[in-house]
This record gives C-alpha cells, structure tokens and sequence, in this order.
C-alpha cells in the first residue's frame, strides 16, 4: 500500500503532568532515553535525574529554572507551545524548575544567541561611511570627530606613566594628529620633533609593538580600527618610541677621532705636539700597536722584563707555549700572567724565579706532562743574567732581520720576504721574535698572506 503524500494523518498525543524526570520540551525519557510522547516506560520519573540513576542512553541533561519575566522571547514561546502541546496545565507566569535533554537545551541556547547578537547590532550601529566592496553598497555613518586614547612615551629605558587625552577635530587629519601628539610629547620630555620618536597604536588589552603609524595611509587604517575597538568598548594606547640618539653620536665621535688621529700622524714628525688627557670611554679598544717612542720609562721597562720573562719560559714540550715548571708540572702562562709577573718585578715584589702571589699562579692549575725530558724541564733554572746580558746573547745568536729575509727570498722566491724590511725595522722586530707576533700584528705590518706568516714563524723558531 503506497501513501500518497497530500494525503495528512493524525496523531494523537496523550496528555500528562509534567514529571522531573522528563524533558519539559520533547517528553524523552532522561533516565532511559525514550520518547515519552507516544510510548510508556517504568522509570521513576518523579525523581530527580542524577549521574547514578540514568543509563548510558542518556548522557546528560539540563536543569532549567525558568522565570518568565526574565527570559528571551523564543523561550517563553518555546515553553508555552510545549505546555499546550503536552497538557501540562502548568502556570508559566510564576517560576518553576524543570530539566531539559542536551538537544533541546541546545536548540535554546543557538536561539538565545543570535538574539543577543541582534540587539548588539542595534546598539553599536556604525559610526562612518564604509564601502562594502563583496556587497557592492555604501553604508552612511557618522565621521570620527573625537579621539579618547591612552598615549604611552617610552624613552629608552624609562616608560612615562600613561596620558589621558580628548582630542576633538571638526574634519581629523593626520597632520592634525601628529601635531597634537608632538605638542604632548614635548610638554612632558622638553622640546622635541616628530621626526625623533616613532608612532604605533594597539588595543589597550593586546600584547606586542602595535602597528606603526607614520603617514596618511596608515593613519586612515587607524581610523578604521579606532571604530572597532570602541564599538567592543575596548580603549585605544597609542606609543610614542623615542629613537636611540646615542648610536649615531658614538658613529660621529669614532669619526671624529679617526679624523684626529690621522691628522696627528701625519703632524707628528713636523710639530711636536704636547700629550693629549683625554680619557679613553669602557669598550673602546683600537686595533694599532703603540709604537716605542710613545711609551714612557716605566712602560719601556716593563715591557723588556716581559720579553724576558717570556724568552724564560718558552716550553718545547708544549708546542713553544710558555709554561713556569715546578716539581715536574708546568703552569701554563698567558699574557695577563706575564704583565702582571712583569710589574711586580718592577716593583720588586718577586724576581724570575719566583711567581707573584696570585691565584692564577697557583700550581693547582698545573699539568704534568706524559712524558719529559730532563733537559727540558730544567730549561728555566738555567738564566739569571741581568737583562741586558741576554738580550746581547740573543742578539749574537740570531741573524738581523735583513740577513734573515735575503736568506728566505734565497730560498723561496726573489723579493718575496725583503719588500717587508721596512716595516719590520720601523716597528723595531728582531728575528726571535717573529714567532710570536699574532695575526693582528702581521695585518698592521701589512702581511696578509697565510703562508708567508707561517713561513716567518717556522723559520724563527730556529733562533729561539
């Protein structure tokens, strides 16, 4: 038998009271799941529906306290259709508990929502002239013609309290803007231009730098969002971010002094000059040796007992480093221990033999080696010649540093060593010590090339 579809059936529900263990809207069973409208169960409805006493069928449910004077228009109607479509006869002029099946507390809920939003629309409204480009209409709204923002300074690493401002503008423009925010700016941090500092604004609530504002384009995106935030009721920060003048001044000034020492250089054989004070900035480190004949006495002396110290200590175990040895281990030697041995031998507080008393002479810090040669070991026990004795005995040892680059251009290539002699006997080098020159020394000489620095070293150490 086909049903024909114009053809209408009646179906007869059957009328009931209201039982808590019911859905009040759809009549389902909230302890077994069953749709009560046309059906029976032998559930105890009259209790109340907990987690203990319903089935898996059932996974949860809503108690609703319904007070009709405080409810949406959908609900009440919603509740009086399921009054009289059920029988209930139950009063919804005065407020009653009842309980809900998930479905139909969620059908409520979607419905409240999209009347919440509604009269949200009504209310904010629109507030200037926007062109909707997907939709192709012109919407008429009011222009912004008062801004209420929190404006923030931050000076390098002092950030100013935050400043109230109500600005009113009969037709706002960014230079409108931007003067008023250089007239605050210099109320509260002297005299300044809008070229100085950098513009961003944000929600107040948001985290970040903010989007940066520096010209008519932005300033109307601006606009935009000022808008947005104030129909959500959120407030508006603009940050003022003062720029770095100290980068730029410490450029000039490296230029400056660059500028002076050149010209110094240049005027110092013709005008003797008398000695500068000036006092060197922390950090400022220059890559140039100071020559000889800058040096003062003390300096002159100190820096022969380093030579000294160090011509001592060379260790041929240790790949020609420098190492003090005692009891068969040996203490490695930086240049801050030589200086530091240095000037307390100027000051007579030690000789060279014995270290200062200072924690980086400790022979805690002190290895000892594998294996030794006794000759070796004992190298340093060997000299105690005054200074200048050694110095001459070195000097009759190693050739001067003319016959020593004639001999390499022999061996290696014509003019390939001796185009440096200059250099070296303006910067007063002997050969024992050109093993010791390091890469930044060899740069301000003028050799670049790797293999003629390494060829210098090796074929120093034959005089050392």
């Amino acid at each position: 038998m086909s049903l024909n579809e114009n053809e209408v059936f009646e179906v007869q529900i059957y009328t009931r009271k209201y039982q808590i263990g019911t859905c009040f809207t759809c009549q389902k069973c909230l302890y077994c799941g069953k749709d009560l409208s046309f059906v029976n169960c032998h559930c105890n409805k009259n209790e109340k529906p907990a987690k203990n006493n319903r089935t898996a069928k059932v996974r949860g449910y809503r108690g609703l306290c319904y007070d009709a004077n405080n409810s949406q228009p959908f609900l009440k109607e919603f509740m009086n259709k399921s009054n009289l479509k059920f029988g209930y006869e139950v009063n919804l002029e005065t407020s009653f508990y009842c309980s809900l099946c998930t479905a139909c507390n969620s059908k409520i809920s979607r419905e409240n929502n999209k009347f919440e939003k509604e009269i949200k629309k009504e209310k904010n409204g629109t507030k200037s002239d926007i062109f909707s480009e997907e939709s192709g209409t012109l919407i008429v709204v009011n222009p912004v013609t008062e801004l209420q923002l929190r404006i923030s300074i931050k000076n390098g690493k002092e950030v100013l309290p935050s400043i109230l401002v109500n600005w009113s503008f009969d037709d706002i423009k960014y230079i409108d803007f931007s003067t008023k925010v250089e007239q605050l700016v210099s109320e509260h941090i002297g005299l300044t231009f809008n070229s100085e500092y950098f513009l961003a604004y944000k929600g107040n609530s948001e985290v970040g730098a903010g989007t940066l504002l520096d010209n008519e384009i932005t300033f109307e995106e601006f606009l935009k969002d000022f808008q947005r935030y104030i129909s959500n009721k959120k407030k508006v920060m603009i940050i003022v971010t003062m720029k770095d003048k100290k980068k730029n001044k410490k450029k000039r000034e490296y230029k400056d002094d660059n500028l002076e020492n050149t010209a110094s250089e240049e005027t110092e054989e013709e005008i003797p000059k008398p000695k500068s004070v000036k006092t060197k900035k922390k950090g400022s480190a220059t890559n140039r040796i100071p020559k000889e004949s800058k040096l003062d006495e003390k300096e002159k002396m100190i820096g022969e007992i380093m030579m000294q110290l160090k011509d001592k200590y060379v260790c041929n175990l240790h790949n020609h480093k420098h190492c003090f040895v005692k009891d068969g281990r040996h203490l490695f030697l930086s240049n801050v221990s030589f200086s530091m041995w240095a000037q307390d031998i100027f000051k007579n507080n030690t000789d060279f033999e014995t270290p200062p008393n200072h924690a980086i002479f400790s022979m805690l810090h002190s290895v000892k080696p594998t294996s030794c040669n006794s000759s070796n070991l004992n190298s340093n026990e060997n000299s105690s010649l005054p200074i200048l004795n050694i110095i001459q005995n070195y000097i009759s040892e190693a050739p001067s540093i003319n016959e020593f680059l004639e001999e390499l251009d022999r061996k290696y290539g014509a003019n390939k060593f001796t185009c440096y002699l200059q250099k070296f006997e303006e910067e007063e080098i002997r050969v024992n010590q050109l093993f010791r020159l390091s890469d930044a020394e060899y740069n301000f000489i003028g050799i670049s090339k790797i293999g003629i620095r390494q060829t210098l070293r090796d074929e120093s150490k034959k005089f050392v």
